[in-house]
């Protein structure tokens, strides 16, 4: 073979070889810019048509108007950098920044008419930072920031005027602080106090002015705990009590418009227990009133606006039991009673307004039982009855002629 035959298949063959490369790359070249709905997901990673490497470069997709809906970035197989989303009539809806498929960095969300609405921070996939809601007018509605996916920190909401309408403070997302509550002038209305996601501490309620208290509490781990408080619009106290592990315990107090304490009573474990008293607007005490484990025990007088017993008498676990006596206006006695577990039981007896003795009854187990005696006012002997477990047995009546 001659050398200027064998130059030429060396020619021929380079030419092939080149021929090959151009055909294999052209048909193998990674492209730049793809339709979203042509791209396919393989294990976590997107790639594009006749592709074995993840894909990289720009997708876009369109509405059938020809107007934009979807502009994105790949890396990798993976979402990166700014994404833009629209509506059908050309408004954003949508900005989203990714880092290696997760989203990272700024979000704007859009209403219908391409006024933002919502911003929002990501890092690593969670949100972390401040996210931001929008009034139609731009002005911020609501302000939350987070760490990790956890609330953290300050969180701020407005009213449509611009007035703060309340600040909420989180800590490793748990509600702690002091979280402070307003209306739409501007003025506080409360302010509540919370660790690790309980109420504890104090929290405290004002009028819609903002100046006066309404309320004060105090709790411990979301129970009540401590001194209570109410006050009316004039700033006077209207009751006062505590609480112990969210039971009532203590004194608690009752007051009038003007600040005058007009019922007091004692509380055990959430149960009413000891004396408790009333009074009227004047000071005067018109009830005294004797608990146990919340039920009346003991001790139970009431005394009218003068100041004199009006009755008296004593309860046993919620029943009438012992002595009970009852006045005139005058202070002298009017009825005594005797019972025994609720029921009258013994001596009963009824004077006349004078002093004069009325009649004499006896009971037992709430039945007659006994020696009945009436007299007349003049306290000469009326009538004598006889009875026995309720059923009249005998009796004598006495007739005073001539006088």
């Amino acid at each position: 073979m001659s050398k200027k035959m064998t130059i030429k298949i060396k020619h021929s063959f380079f030419l092939l070889v080149v021929f090959l490369y151009i055909t294999h790359t052209e048909v193998t070249a990674q492209p730049k810019k793809v339709m979203f709905h042509r791209l396919t997901e393989k294990k976590g990673l997107t790639y594009a048509p006749g592709q074995k490497k993840p894909f990289t470069g720009t997708v876009f997709a369109n509405y059938k108007n020809k107007g934009r809906k979807l502009r994105g970035n790949y890396k990798n197989g993976l979402r990166n950098g700014l994404w833009t989303h629209w509506n059908d009539e050309g408004k954003k809806e949508r900005e989203e920044s990714y880092k290696q498929g997760k989203k990272d960095g700024n979000w704007t969300y859009f209403d219908e008419n391409g006024i933002r609405e919502r911003t929002e921070t990501f890092l690593k996939g969670k949100p972390s930072g401040k996210l931001t809601y929008f009034y139609s007018d731009g002005k911020r509605e609501k302000e939350e920031f987070y760490l990790k996916g956890t609330r953290e920190g300050k969180w701020t909401d407005w009213y449509e005027n611009g007035k703060k309408e309340k600040e909420e403070f989180y800590s490793k997302d748990k509600k702690n602080g002091k979280w402070t509550y307003y209306n739409e002038k501007g003025r506080r209305e409360s302010i509540v106090s919370y660790k690790n996601d309980l109420r504890d501490g104090r929290s405290t309620y004002w009028y819609g002015s903002g100046n006066r208290k309404e309320r004060e509490e105090n709790w411990r781990q979301d129970r009540e705990n401590g001194l209570w408080t109410w006050w009316n619009a004039r700033g006077r106290k209207i009751k006062e009590g505590s609480y112990k592990d969210g039971q009532k315990h203590g004194i608690w107090a009752i007051y009038d418009s003007r600040g005058r304490k007009m019922e007091e009573n004692q509380w055990k474990n959430g149960e009413l227990s000891g004396k408790s008293f009333q009074w009227d607007q004047r000071g005067n005490k018109i009830v005294l009133k004797s608990f146990k484990a919340d039920e009346k025990n003991g001790l139970w007088t009431w005394w009218s606006k003068s100041g004199r017993k009006q009755k008296e008498g004593n309860y046993k676990i919620g029943q009438k039991h012992g002595t009970w006596t009852f006045f005139y206006p005058n202070g002298k006695k009017k009825r005594v009673e005797n019972y025994w577990n609720d029921k009258k039981h013994g001596k009963l007896t009824v004077w006349y307004e004078t002093g004069q003795k009325e009649r004499n009854e006896s009971y037992r187990n709430d039945k007659k039982h006994g020696k009945w005696i009436y007299w007349y006012g003049n306290g000469k002997l009326e009538k004598e009855e006889e009875y026995k477990n309720g059923v009249q047995t005998g009796g004598k009546h006495y007739d005073y002629f001539g006088e």
